[in-house]
């Protein structure tokens, strides 16, 4: 799975609101880094969120997680207190 950088200057939205890469629709794992520390990675098909998307804090505990399927939650969302002492997945 190719995977893309949220902060390339090649990655742009279009207005259809679709996440693309040198104009192309993305297909694959789209991240953010802040300070080096990934922060979040979702997975797009064609431009739109289809898939896992999961969120970590600073201190690299995981914030949350869920799924999308053609760009729109589903299912249960998940979050966690960055203190927590421990996390089910």
């Amino acid at each position: 799975m190719q995977r893309f950088d949220i902060d390339d200057p090649d990655v742009d939205i279009d207005f259809g609101y679709r996440l693309l890469h040198k104009g192309n629709p993305i297909n694959g794992e789209v991240e953010e880094r802040l300070g080096g520390s990934l922060i979040s990675r979702e997975e797009y098909a064609d431009g739109i969120k289809e898939g896992p998307t999961q969120e970590w804090h600073r201190n690299g505990l995981l914030k949350s997680q869920g799924i999308h399927r053609r760009g729109l939650p589903v299912g249960e969302f998940r979050e966690w207190h960055p203190t927590a002492l421990w996390q089910s997945c």
